[in-house]
């Protein structure tokens, strides 16, 4: 029995597979983090488009 305890603490092959975890959530949390600004831009891009359609439009019903 102890000498499976032994060798369960031995065993790296764990402590890559958690690194390798650890890389992939910060990758996750930066991307997360891009998509935010991304999407805020793109809202602000659209709300302008919008407002300029709409006031063509009423300037081009008001002729």
């Amino acid at each position: 029995m102890l000498a499976i305890i032994k060798r369960l603490f031995a065993d790296k092959a764990g402590t890559s597979a958690l690194e390798y975890g650890l890389i992939c959530a910060l990758i996750v949390i930066a991307m997360v983090g891009a998509f935010n600004g991304f999407s805020n831009e793109t809202q602000s891009m659209w709300a302008e488009v919008a407002s300029k359609q709409k006031a063509a439009s009423q300037k081009a019903s008001a002729n």
